[in-house]
């Protein structure tokens, strides 16, 4: 788990209507709450309450996965406290009954209420509730005051929320969140508010977060519903409006919030475009917010925004938020996926050396054989001179077609080389030791070795065994290495190792393929059978193992393709070197019994020579010879003997090679493991590369790091460095490149230069914006504070030094970057939707806009716009006389 800095604040919510139980699942359902919740002294409070059934009974069943989640990780469970209502009445006459004795539930808390008339009747239209309350602000007010003061359950629940909020080791901070426009939040916030403080005292601050509509919304929430609520929030935020208000109806409707914020859901939408996408992404950025709220004193930020400000028209604030992250967590997952890959890569290396070793001595023994059937030819033409016969084979084989030939294969295998040698080089290049080191010079003399194989073409014929046994020697002495820089130094020197082999096989194959295709042409002097062999070789052979060797010699994923095709012309080579077994066998057994027949024969005759004891006509004589003749005979079988059980000894030795390639060459085998190892391990690296810098959220930035950045992890990890894993707050300032991060914020920031960022019109200018920056210690400067100043100064129209605060806070998340901005003080005309607003309400009737009113009905307020004409005459008039 991450190092987390220390909250200042104990943040409890409350989600009002859909909007704001969504919210609250939101929250619960977050990658850091399990985190947040298990750290000492850490308790929140939830309430949700809503007349619909969807939204509650999906929170209930989320809270009830995180409550498992919290009692099987050992975490007390009464640390998250969540209760939640579905506020409904059994009949309409309930409601209707409750409605007209309202005015002597508000008498007896000592609000009065003069000629009171319900605003809800019989005639009064109800839609199904399961769904809400269809945007009637008048009914959720109804319902929720039945269910606060009849049915008793909000009030109850009030007050078991009160009592965990005032049990907190943190300042209390009480969140109310809710949607403008749906209707059931924002008709039940104010009489809530009312209820809430009532219970918690003054000296906790209450926070209302609402979230402003999109173009997406339906008409009404979009329109009068949204407007309603606004107009009536007027009549608590303009001080002097509000004043008024209590001097006519009583202390009770005084504002009751410490603070409110908006923040636009259109802007979300218009990326998305698709409002449920829309809605959730939100959600998500306002869980953002609310982690950051419990990181900072709030009394600084609600000295300045708070109602106990003095406001006139300039009461809305809104939020502009954005997290910039940098996938840190994610760069280092590949680091250490692709230092896995070059730690295989060192073990398939070796493997693979021994399997070229192999592949070269059968091209060895075919140009060995090669030789031997020339030698058979210029021996039978009578041309053979052993002083001059080397001379003649090494003409054909390095004359001028030599070196072309060797440049032409070695490009063949510069993929292989160049794909292993970057991995290798990647690394080496992060094993940082001080050149006059022991350390430092075995890696800078492995770089030097292995950059030869970046440029084979170049150093086929300077590559030293000596040097890399040298290099061994120094990397068993080096006491510095770390295990992984020490494991990673003996893989490098073991690809070197297999370069010097490959180019040694490259090497075997040509002599062997230019003394073939040589002697092909030539009129040889030998048997048939030594011809038909001469075209095997070049034509079967030689082709079977080159086309081995290249496949051996491509890219993980190609041999895992095209391999098994490659070993099935391996095992026809197999199963024709068993036939040259046999048939090679076969001559040495009819030599051994000609050699037996002659044997017998020559028994024979010296008996019949043994029994002649006067020889007249000279027969013993004659026998004598046969003898000899047979003697002569068998001394030669015996050497075409010896010839034949030397060339069968070959064909059983390659044939025995032949084997000893296909077994390791076998899938279960130690090379096939390594290569579907590195074939799955090179996609997830290019899989987890492709996806670390992806982001669909709007309110979310993901940086790509850079080479150098990308580094520096790679040099962490071989340093075998456990901030890495812990998330600590340093790493990231030790791994930017600080230039390009001051550079790349400075990009990112400028969202925040339009107030539309916030949902406010161009026509927004204000004396104050304040910015919350969480953020790793030591990488906000004044650099960067400038130019966020600059950025925001174009809706300042005052000096930008007096009116822009911005305050720094500690990284709340490893490796991100959270920025919030609240555009203060702006009116409702610089809300970009509030003239459309005023146009969707001039469609209503005076008496239809009741059911999407709230505040004040009980008082008789029935039309709200002349009320507000009304109070703002009178301040005009009050501001003249003054």
């Amino acid at each position: 788990m991450s190092t987390r800095a220390p909250r200042y604040s104990s943040v409890h919510i409350i989600g009002l209507g859909g909007t704001g139980v969504n919210i609250i699942q939101r929250l619960i359902e977050s990658d850091r709450f399990i985190d947040f919740i298990s750290e000492e002294d850490s308790s929140i409070a939830l309430l949700g309450i809503d007349v619909a059934d969807g939204d509650i009974d999906s929170l209930n069943r989320a809270a009830a996965e995180i409550r498992q989640k919290l009692a099987s990780k050992g975490i007390p469970v009464d640390r998250f406290w969540l209760s939640t209502l579905k506020i409904r009445f059994n009949t309409p006459d309930t409601l209707y009954d409750f409605l007209t004795k309202f005015d002597k539930y508000l008498a007896s808390e000592g609000i009065k209420v003069k000629n009171y008339i319900p605003w809800i009747s019989r005639a009064t239209m109800i839609p199904p509730l399961a769904g809400g309350v269809g945007r009637m602000r008048a009914l959720s007010k109804a319902i929720y005051n039945l269910n606060y003061y009849y049915l008793t359950e909000v009030n109850n629940a009030i007050e078991l929320f009160k009592d965990r909020v005032v049990r907190s080791v943190k300042t209390p901070v009480v969140v109310v969140i809710f949607g403008l426009g749906g209707g059931t939040g924002s008709g039940m916030v104010m009489d809530f508010v009312r209820h809430l403080r009532a219970k918690l005292g003054n000296g906790i601050p209450i926070i209302g977060l609402a979230v402003l509509p999109s173009s997406a919304d339906d008409a009404n929430a979009r329109g009068i519903s949204s407007f309603m609520a606004l107009n009536e929030l007027q009549l608590l935020f303009n001080t002097e409006l509000n004043k008024k208000i209590v001097d006519n109806y009583g202390n009770a409707y005084e504002n009751k919030f410490s603070a409110l914020f908006f923040i636009p859901l259109d802007l979300v939408y218009n990326i998305k475009g698709n409002l449920v996408e829309a809605k959730k992404e939100l959600d998500e950025a306002i869980v953002d917010i609310l982690y950051m709220l419990m990181y900072f004193d709030l009394a600084d930020l609600l000295s300045s925004v708070g109602t106990n400000n003095i406001f006139t028209d300039n009461w809305v604030n809104s939020i502009g938020f954005l997290k910039i992250r940098y996938p840190v967590n994610d760069y280092i997952k590949y680091a250490k996926e692709l230092l896995e890959s070059i730690k295989i890569a060192g073990k398939f290396v070796k493997e693979s050396k021994d399997i070229f070793e192999i592949i070269a001595k059968l091209f060895t023994y075919e140009y060995n054989e090669l030789v031997e059937i020339f030698k058979q030819s210029e021996t039978n033409s009578g041309e053979y001179n052993p002083e001059l016969f080397q001379s003649k084979i090494s003409e054909i084989v390095e004359g001028r077609n030599y070196e072309p030939t060797i440049k032409m294969q070695i490009r063949s295998v510069l993929d292989y080389t160049q794909y292993y040698a970057r991995k290798f080089i990647s690394a080496l290049r992060n094993i940082n030791f001080e050149e006059d080191t022991i350390e430092g010079s075995a890696v800078s003399l492995a770089l030097k070795e292995i950059s030869k194989a970046n440029d084979l073409i170049n150093n086929y014929d300077n590559l030293n065994k000596n040097i890399l046994n040298e290099i061994r020697e120094r990397i068993r002495a080096g006491k510095n290495f770390t295990t992984t820089q020490r494991e990673i130094m003996e893989s490098a020197v073991d690809f070197s190792n297999l370069v010097i082999s490959l180019v040694y096989t490259v090497k075997s194959y040509v002599k062997a393929k230019l003394l073939a295709d040589d002697l092909s042409r030539r009129n040889l002097q030998i048997p048939d059978s030594m011809k038909n062999r001469i075209g095997e070789i070049a034509e079967r052979e030689l082709n079977a193992l080159s086309q081995l060797f290249q496949v051996l010699t491509m890219s993980p994923e190609k041999q895992v393709k095209l391999l098994d095709e490659a070993i099935a012309r391996l095992i026809d080579l197999l199963e024709s070197s068993e036939n040259r077994i046999k048939e090679a066998e076969n001559q040495v057994l009819s030599v051994e019994r000609e050699i037996q027949r002659l044997l017998s024969e020559k028994e024979e005759l010296k008996k019949e020579y043994d029994k002649i004891r006067i020889d007249f006509s000279g027969k013993k004589k004659r026998i004598a010879d046969a003898i000899s003749n047979i003697d002569a005979r068998i001394s030669s079988l015996n050497k075409i003997n010896e010839q034949n059980k030397e060339i069968l000894d070959k064909i059983k030795d390659f044939h025995n090679s032949l084997k000893i390639l296909k077994d390791k060459l076998d899938v279960n085998k130690p090379y096939r493991i390594y290569l579907l190892s590195l074939m799955n391990l090179e996609k997830e690296l290019i899989s987890i590369l492709s996806n670390i810098t992806k982001t669909t959220k709007y309110y979310e930035k993901v940086v790509e790091l850079s080479e150098y950045e990308q580094n520096k992890i790679i040099e962490r990890i071989l340093m075998e460095d456990q901030r890495l894993d812990k998330g600590d707050n340093n790493v990231l300032k030790d791994i930017l490149d600080k230039k390009r991060f001051n550079e790349i914020m400075d990009s990112l920031m400028r969202v925040f230069r339009t107030p539309s960022y916030a949902g406010f019109n161009n026509n927004y200018k204000t004396d104050f914006i304040w910015v919350t920056v969480s953020i790793p210690e030591g990488l906000w400067d004044m650099d960067l504070q400038q130019r966020l100043m600059n950025i925001l100064s174009s809706n300042i129209e005052v000096e930008a030094n007096k009116a822009i605060s911005i305050r720094q806070i500690p990284q709340i998340e490893p490796w991100t970057i959270s920025i919030m901005v609240v555009y203060a003080k702006g009116m409702l005309k610089h809300l970009e939707k509030y003239n459309n607003m005023i146009k969707d309400v001039e469609s209503f009737k005076p008496n239809e806009k009741l059911l999407f009113r709230s505040f004040l009905l009980e008082q008789g307020v029935w039309d709200l716009d002349t009320l507000i004409k009304e109070l703002k005459k009178e301040e005009i008039e009050h501001e003249r006389l003054q």
